[in-house]
This record gives C-alpha cells, sequence and structure tokens, in this order.
C-alpha cells in the first residue's frame, strides 16, 4: 500500500504578495468579520439617508444656493467613503485589555490596525457611499442642483487617501486616549464628545464651515478634521486656485505625517502607563 503525500499549492494572493501576504490575510479577514451582520449595516444607512434628507431639506427650507447642495451631497458620498471611525474598537480593545493579545504577535501594531481598518470598513464604506448617493438623487429630483465638475473630481479621488489616512491617525490618537482612563465609561464619553461635535462641527457634514462665524471658520480650516471634507470640497467647487490646490495636499500629506508621530508617541506614553499599573 502506498501513501501519497500532498504536496502543497499556494494560492493566487500567496504567490503574487509573497510575505506581504499577511496583511491581505488581516484585510480580508477583518472583511469576513464585519459582513456576518449585514443586514444591520443597511438599516443603520437606512438611518442615515434619511438624517441626510432631513439636513438637505432644512437647506431648501432655507433657499440654499446650488453650491451648498453641491457640497453637501457630493461631500457626503465623500466622507462616506474616507470614514474609518477607528477610535471606537481602539479604545475598547485598550478597555477590555485585548491588546495586550496583539502586542504578542511579531508585526507592526501601526500596520495591522491599518489592515484591520481597510476591511471592517471596506463594506460599510461602500454601503455608506451609495445610501448617500441615493438620497442625493431623491433631492436632485426632488429640490436641489448640483454641479458635476470631472476635473475636480479625479482631483477629489486622488485626495481620498489623504483624507483616510488622516482621519485613521486621528482616530489612533482618540483611540488611545483609553490608555489613560480606568472606567469604559469615561471612554464612552469621550467617544461620544469626538464622534458628535468634533466630526459634526469641525468637518462640515452639517453646516459648511464657510458658514460659520469667520474667526472660527479660519481657526476651523487648519485642523486636520477640515481634510476629512471642507478642503478637498473646496477644491471641487473650484474655490482654490492651482497654487491653492497644491497647497491643500501638502498640507493634508504633512498632517499624515504630524499625526502619525503624534499617535506613536501617545501610544508610547500609554503603554508605559499599561505596563506599570496594569491595566
Amino acid at each position: 500500500m502506498t501513501h501519497t503525500t500532498a504536496i502543497y499549492k499556494p494560492t493566487f494572493m500567496q504567490t503574487l504578495l509573497g510575505r506581504n501576504y499577511k496583511w491581505w490575510y488581516v484585510f480580508y479577514h477583518s472583511y469576513q468579520v464585519s459582513n456576518t451582520s449585514f443586514g444591520l449595516k443597511v438599516f443603520i444607512q437606512i438611518s442615515i439617508i434619511i438624517q441626510a434628507l432631513i439636513v438637505l431639506w432644512i437647506w431648501q427650507l432655507g433657499n440654499a444656493s446650488i453650491t451648498v447642495f453641491t457640497y453637501l451631497i457630493i461631500g457626503r458620498i465623500y466622507k462616506s467613503l474616507s470614514d474609518t471611525y477607528i477610535f471606537d474598537p481602539i479604545g475598547n480593545q485598550i478597555i477590555s485589555g485585548e491588546i495586550n493579545k496583539d502586542m504578542l504577535l511579531p508585526q507592526s501594531y501601526f500596520k495591522m490596525q491599518l489592515f484591520r481598518s481597510f476591511g471592517f470598513r471596506a463594506m460599510d464604506n461602500l454601503i455608506s457611499a451609495v445610501g448617500m448617493s441615493f438620497a442625493g438623487l431623491i433631492a436632485v429630483l426632488t429640490f436641489a442642483k448640483v454641479s458635476f465638475n470631472l476635473n475636480e473630481l479625479l482631483i477629489l479621488i486622488l485626495f481620498l487617501p489623504i483624507s483616510y489616512f488622516i482621519q485613521f491617525l486621528l482616530g489612533l490618537c482618540v483611540g488611545f486616549s483609553a490608555f489613560f482612563l480606568n472606567d469604559k465609561r469615561n471612554f464612552a464619553g469621550i467617544n461620544r464628545v469626538y464622534n458628535t461635535i468634533f466630526l459634526v462641527i469641525f468637518v462640515g457634514t452639517v453646516l459648511p464651515l464657510d458658514k460659520l462665524p469667520f474667526s472660527l471658520t479660519k481657526i476651523a480650516e487648519m485642523l486636520p478634521f477640515a481634510y476629512f471634507l471642507h478642503h478637498p470640497m473646496q477644491v471641487y467647487l473650484g474655490k482654490y486656485d492651482f497654487n491653492q490646490t497644491l497647497m491643500v495636499f501638502a498640507g493634508g500629506i504633512a498632517w499624515c505625517f504630524a499625526l502619525y508621530f503624534l499617535a506613536k508617541w501617545v501610544f508610547k506614553m500609554g503603554l508605559k502607563r499599561n505596563e506599570a499599573v496594569g491595566l
């Protein structure tokens, strides 16, 4: 009786990516885990669509211009594609102590979270973008007009990775604040403030930043939140010339570097506290 030994054949992705296949695995595994509750995602997006339509209707009652409707509709679709919301799972992971498991892995913690974020948010962001497109279509057919600019749309797409990385890194900084808290309710408070105040007011999803009081607008434009939506949409609307557009790209990249080093520093300080007091 002869015994045959099975010959292992790498998959296409393993052959293509080689040693970097691990990052594809992290992405794909996170993607599969996140889609176990697809129905819930759909119902959440329905509520978001309704909220968006209410906001657009309020602006319609105020006789808003085409520029405002373009900002709110195209801008919400753009932001849907670049959302990460990484601060919530990171903070809860720290509070629960699950981060210790990740720290034992011989991989970069930041890279691990980045690819997890891609995986967890891929379907959510796609559904959100489709949902916001549907809401925008309803608004356009009902009461609004939107200007479409192909060249500026291509620039908007090029800026999308910068917006994503800024959101990701800023979310890490917020999530790492859990290292310095002793109760998950305290982090829930920070989560609520960040999610409902900073991500609404200083991003401009409901009220465009240029509609804020002048002094507050100038402050908001210098913050990283402005790169989630405001600056990309100013480029799309043609309010920035070529040099200003280059400055927006340069500012976005600069914020990526600054937030990366800030996140690394907060993470280092948090780990020190974790080792000292044992969270």
